[in-house]
């Protein structure tokens, strides 16, 4: 069943997630919470996220960090 699909639902949440990071957090549009708040240093945002996953927002941000640093040179 289509809407049982993890690899799908993952997608969703990580789409989900990039449109908070634009909308609520003032964040670049292709990248996630997490990255941003390890590269902007929100603080609150790191700590909650070390509670379910140490280190969390650092992996989240060297993961993304080709891709922010390529939006970032354009503008």
């Amino acid at each position: 069943m289509w809407f049982l699909d993890v690899q799908r639902i993952k997608e969703q949440v990580r789409s989900f997630d990039q449109v908070a990071n634009a909308a609520f957090f003032g964040g670049i549009s292709r990248e996630t919470v997490s990255s941003s708040s390890w590269r902007l240093q929100r603080l609150w945002v790191i700590i909650l996220t070390d509670w379910f996953e140490k280190d969390h927002c650092k992996k989240a941000n060297i993961a993304e960090q080709k891709i922010v640093d390529l939006i970032l040179k354009d503008r």
